[in-house]
């Protein structure tokens, strides 16, 4: 049990971020030294939660009692350890569960798995192919090539090494028990100037609402609509709506039956798909999105999204 000072010295820190002034020991490390003990658990988790949230939502969250949507992923990173999830965040293994249920058509064909980067063979690729680490979530994890004889493989495997994953992604739930790993790809050719992928936020096995973002690699504009493709006035962190609607996709239909199939398993996942060459594929499942970190505009979509989402039992 935290002492009293406990409380009190991360009670004041707490109210300093919120003013935009940050102490001089960084939670960060005090947690990241906890982890480096092996004292990182769930109380601590629970602990750098509740800190990160602050900076980046601006409001206290009641994790073990929550409402808006930003809080209930909180309580699902600690509470619902759920090894499919793991296996479905984990950009190796979740081609399993996708083919599993709706067939290998739906996943890009994987190219090579490695431990790291030392094992890539770059002989044995062809001229265009895609590397990913399997646990990361942004752009910095990927790297597309295009023409791999422009390709400098020195530095490319000196970029690879350097992924690592977070040390602090192990208070979010199913990240602990990925097994870091390099994954590359078939290249799929995409139309420049449209709409790159569309997120299907499903709740309970219902998809809601759709995440629709263009130009995802250059200047990103997102925007949410709901299934009858009637666009919302809600924003979220810093990627503006577009100026106009986009036109819905051709195989919306598919995609939100495919949603149901896909995350009836689950108590909330994002799948995201993305179109080419007539085909669908699922880039990813996202259980945690933007890791429930978001601001919402207006603010009260937070507490509606959250009103969505029916947490299930603890699975510790």
């Amino acid at each position: 049990m935290d002492s009293f000072l406990d409380i009190v010295a991360r009670g004041v820190g707490r109210f300093l971020r919120a003013l935009g002034i940050k102490p001089k020991v960084s939670y960060w490390t005090k947690y990241h030294e906890l982890y480096l003990k092996g004292e990182f658990d769930l109380v601590n988790k629970k602990h750098f939660l509740e800190e990160y949230f602050v900076e980046s939502v601006g409001y206290f969250p009641n994790i073990d009692n929550p409402t808006t949507f930003n809080e209930k992923i909180q309580w699902y990173k600690l509470y619902y350890n759920d090894l499919l999830i793991a296996k479905c965040i984990d950009k190796v293994t979740f081609k399993d569960y996708v083919t599993e249920v709706l067939g290998s058509e739906y996943v890009v064909p994987s190219l090579g798995v490695y431990a790291n980067a030392d094992e890539i063979n770059f002989d044995e690729l062809p001229n265009q192919f895609v590397i990913k680490a399997n646990f990361g979530s942004s752009a910095k994890e990927i790297i597309i090539v295009n023409d791999k004889s422009k390709l400098d493989m020195a530095k490319t495997r000196k970029t690879i090494s350097s992924w690592e994953k977070p040390w602090w992604r192990s208070a979010w739930g199913g990240y602990e028990f990925v097994q870091p790993r390099i994954l590359i790809e078939e290249y799929i050719e995409q139309t420049k100037g449209q709409v790159y992928d569309y997120k299907f936020l499903c709740f309970n096995g219902d998809p809601k609402f759709v995440i629709a973002h263009i130009d995802r690699f250059t200047r990103r504009t997102v925007d949410i609509y709901d299934l009858d493709w009637k666009k919302m006035d809600i924003t979220y962190n810093d990627p503006p709506n577009s100026k106009e609607e986009i036109e819905q996709p051709q195989n919306f239909s598919r995609m939100i039956e495919i949603s149901k199939q896909i995350s009836k398993r689950f108590p909330l996942v994002r799948v995201d798909f993305y179109e080419a060459g007539g085909r669908l594929y699922i880039g990813e499942l996202t259980f945690y999105p933007d890791g429930g970190m978001s601001r919402y505009y207006p603010e009260e979509w937070d507490r509606k999204f959250g009103e969505m989402l029916v947490l299930p039992e603890k699975m510790p």
